[in-house]
Order: C-alpha cells, then sequence, then structure tokens
C-alpha cells in the first residue's frame, strides 16, 4: 500500500479503513505510530505527515492539480504545495504551478510568496546555464501574462499583440541580469547579452543573485511584475475607466487652469476656463495635474462636451464646504456637522462603486484573492466621529469602519455610516461582533472563509482634497 494514497489536502480528513487494502498492513502501520484510527477511520498522527504524502501523490501524479483547482479546494491543499515546491523536483514544480498561475494567479502569487525564498546575499550559483536561464524566465513570464488579461498590457514585457518580448540575459558568477527587447528587429526569443557592448532598445536592466534556489526562476518574473503594479498603484496611473475618477480628473484640471487650490469646492465658469486656456494653454499638448499628464484634448472635450448640454460651470464632483466664515483656519472648519457626514457617505459610496469598477476591469483573474472584492457584497459599517475641540485645540474627524459580507445572491451593498461626537479613540471591535462577522464570513463566503479575516480600519478622515475617491480607491487596492 503507498501511504501517499492515504494523504489529505488539509491534513485532518481521515480515510476509512477498509478503502486501503489489507486489514493486517493497517495494523503494521498502527503499530509503527505513524498513523492512529480513530471511530473505524485511520489519520496521520501529526499533520505534517498528512501535507508531505500530500505533496508526493501530487509529484507522482496520483491527484491531478486540475481536479484540485476544478473543485475550488486549492486553499485545502497550501501546505501540501508549499513542501512540493520546496523539495520536489523542478519539471514537476513547473507543471503543477504553471496550472495553478495561468488559472488562479491570485493564489499562486500567495503559494510563490511563501515558499520560493527571497534573494539572499550568497555566492551559491545557479546550475542552470545562461540559456536555460532565458528559457525558464521566459516560460514562467509567459504563464503570468496569459492570466493577467487586460493587465498585461500595463505591466508585463508584451508588444501589442500581448506576444512576450525577446529576452536578453546575462549571467556572471552568482550575478544574473535581464532586460527585454523594445526595438525593431527580429530578434531570437532568448539573446545572451555582453556586458561589455552597449545595447540599445533594450529596457531596464534587472540583476539578482537566485542562487540555486529551487524554482528561483517563478518568483523572478513575480516580483518584477509585482514591482511594476505596485509602482503604477502609488502613483495612482491606471488606464482610467471608470466614471468618478474620471470626473475628479476633470476637475483637479480645472482647478490647475484657474489657480485655484486643491481645498476649492465651488463651481468654476466654463468661460473663466476657456480664456484662461487661451491666454496661457492654447500650444500646450498636455497639463501636469497631480504628477500626471492630462492631455489638453481630453480636457477640452470634456469642457466642449459640457457646453453642448448648456452646462456653463464646471462643479465640484462631491458635497463642498458650507461655511462661508469659518470661526479658524482648519480645513474641516468650513464644513457643518451635516455637510461633513453629507460628503463622507457620497465619498464611500462612489469609492466602492470605483473599486468594483476596476477589479473587474484589471483584475479578472486576480480578483478572486482581494479581500473587499471577494466580501462584495457587503455592508460598510462605519463610526463618523465630529471634529472635537480640547482647550483651544481641534481635533480633526475620524471614521472606524469594517465590512459585513452578505449574502452572494444580494443585489447591492449596503453603507451604514453613523454620525457620532463620542470622545473615544477606541476602533476595537467587541469579540461578539467579530464572533458574528465571522460567522456571516463562513455562511456567506464558505470557499473562501479560509483566508477571509475580520478587520476593523481607523483613521482620520482625510477627504478634504480634490481626489478624495481616486485616493481611496487605490489606497483600497494598495492594501489589498
Amino acid at each position: 500500500m503507498n501511504l501517499a494514497m492515504i494523504s489529505t489536502s488539509s491534513g485532518n480528513v481521515p480515510v476509512k479503513k477498509t478503502e486501503i487494502g489489507d486489514i493486517v498492513e493497517v495494523r503494521s502501520l498502527l503499530n509503527s505510530g505513524l498513523i492512529i484510527e480513530e471511530n473505524g477511520y485511520i489519520s496521520f498522527v501529526l499533520p505534517i505527515l498528512n501535507q508531505w504524502f500530500a505533496a508526493k501523490s501530487l509529484s507522482e501524479n496520483m491527484i491531478n492539480i486540475n481536479h484540485i483547482i476544478e473543485k475550488g479546494t486549492l486553499d485545502y491543499w497550501k501546505y501540501p504545495l508549499i513542501i512540493l515546491i520546496t523539495i520536489f523536483k523542478e519539471d514537476t514544480i513547473d507543471n503543477i504551478l504553471r496550472e495553478i498561475v495561468e488559472k488562479v494567479p491570485g493564489f499562486a502569487s500567495v503559494l510563490i510568496e511563501e515558499s520560493i525564498k527571497k534573494w539572499g546575499i550568497h555566492n551559491d550559483i545557479t546550475s542552470l546555464s545562461t540559456q536555460e536561464c532565458g528559457e525558464k524566465i521566459r516560460m514562467t513570464m509567459s504563464s503570468w501574462i496569459k492570466s493577467l488579461g487586460i493587465l498585461a498590457d500595463i505591466i508585463a514585457p508584451v508588444d501589442m499583440n500581448r506576444t512576450i518580448l525577446p529576452i536578453g540575459i546575462m549571467k556572471d558568477d552568482e550575478w544574473l541580469y535581464i532586460s527585454w527587447y523594445r526595438g525593431r528587429k527580429k530578434l531570437p526569443e532568448i539573446n545572451i547579452l555582453d556586458g561589455n557592448k552597449i545595447e540599445y532598445d533594450w529596457l531596464s536592466y534587472k540583476g539578482a543573485r537566485p542562487g540555486d534556489r529551487s524554482s528561483w526562476y517563478w518568483r523572478w518574473t513575480f516580483e518584477e511584475l509585482r514591482g511594476k503594479l505596485t509602482k503604477i498603484i502609488k502613483n495612482k496611473a491606471l488606464p482610467i475607466c471608470t466614471e468618478i475618477i474620471y470626473k475628479e480628473l476633470m476637475w483637479s484640471t480645472s482647478l490647475k487652469i484657474v489657480r485655484k487650490g486643491s481645498l476649492y469646492t465651488k463651481s468654476i465658469s466654463i468661460n473663466e476656463i476657456k480664456s484662461r486656456i487661451e491666454k496661457e494653454y492654447q500650444n500646450i499638448s498636455d497639463i501636469n495635474v497631480n504628477k500626471k499628464r492630462v492631455p489638453m484634448s481630453l480636457y477640452k472635450d470634456y469642457i466642449a462636451n459640457l457646453e453642448i448640454k448648456g452646462i456653463n460651470v464646471v462643479e465640484c464632483p462631491i458635497p463642498g464646504e458650507d461655511i462661508e466664515n469659518p470661526k479658524d483656519n482648519w480645513v474641516w472648519s468650513a464644513y457643518s456637522d451635516e455637510q461633513l457626514y453629507i460628503r463622507t457617505v457620497k465619498i464611500y459610496k462612489e469609492v466602492i462603486i470605483g473599486y468594483k469598477e476596476i477589479v473587474e476591469t484589471f483584475f479578472p483573474l486576480l480578483k478572486n484573492r482581494l479581500r473587499k472584492f471577494v466580501l462584495y457584497p457587503f455592508t460598510l459599517k462605519g463610526d463618523l466621529q465630529a471634529p472635537k475641540e480640547t482647550d483651544g485645540f481641534s481635533a480633526g474627524p475620524g471614521l472606524n469602519w469594517h465590512l459585513e459580507p452578505l449574502p452572494s445572491d444580494y443585489k447591492d451593498f449596503i453603507l451604514d455610516i453613523q454620525f457620532t461626537k463620542e470622545d473615544s479613540d477606541d476602533f476595537h471591535l467587541d469579540d461578539n461582533i467579530i464572533y458574528e462577522i465571522g460567522k456571516k464570513i463562513k455562511e456567506y463566503r464558505r470557499d473562501d472563509c479560509m483566508w477571509l479575516s475580520v478587520t476593523r480600519t481607523g483613521q482620520v478622515l482625510d477627504i478634504f482634497e480634490d481626489t478624495p475617491i481616486t485616493d481611496i480607491i487605490y489606497k483600497w487596492l494598495e492594501y489589498e
């Protein structure tokens, strides 16, 4: 009897004695101390043994990885897969990881992060030749590209047809350097570069010490793509696909053109905008707004469309200040409590809508590993704390909030933000509330409850600049 055949994905699911063959062999195993019998079932004494034999069963194709993917039970196989990637042969690892990366890239990223070591300061030299290193990196990058969809056009080394670019590679002792070719020449898929020659039409070089660790090339390509995506999200530079982000960008551009600060919320006359464009922006192709280059043609089209609709002013896309002469210079002092509440609710409503649109557009296969998206539809419950004054010192408003999942067939989200003037800095949830939310996660998100958790966010209410919705959406993406 093969021990791998009684292994399980979770390490806790027993196997019937009658299913594993000869009773004598079972008794021999029981006497060995490797397994135990309970209520007519047997299982390994230590979960690590279950996980190791589960990994072995995967490596020998006793269990097909595609069957696990199709059943949606990958999370139960996380630790066997980590063992597999850490211990077993590279060819076996590559075949299994390729299937996971191309079909469930969100889970693959977690798996690679936890199983393949980061680059260390060591002198180990990879046993692969320069050519083989290029083949491995190109193979893994191709798998990621298949899984990323439209996102590959933004962060991956691909051409206009989403075909992977030729790779250039150079090996120098323990160091490995790669680049991707953007030129017009027809080059081979893999090119050995000469460090003594200046190479043109290559993207920036990346160098690292991969060492001789198993499957390092999977982490190499993962970190390359993650680094580019992280930079784009930090710069809030995804292509615009939501109405509210577009409106906020046009509002920011209007403020820049008429020289108003980012806290300004009153309407702006289109005649004033056109006059300023004619005087200062007539021969300018784009304008720098919040570290973004906004094409003037895009902005002029926006103004023209407003005029076609008979609109002669540009309005702030969210409710603005309502106190004409505030008592002090704090930004929140220009808002009554009621207006502050209205602005907050409007912003978070648009944040939820915009976040969902961006995820569905750019992260079609990654979305099932993004916590807020998986919890959707949800109730966002929050406590909006009013500004406080103590001994002449003014503390700004705050917002403490958390998400509670709704049944998956629920049509929309619920925004439940309550205004409070209580003087409390405690934003932690009561244990009973955590327990109840946990129950909802298990009931409503059964397939994801293993990795979903209950979290509470406490923050200063930073919603007074010109693009608060855009800022919060990207903050949500950054901390997923």
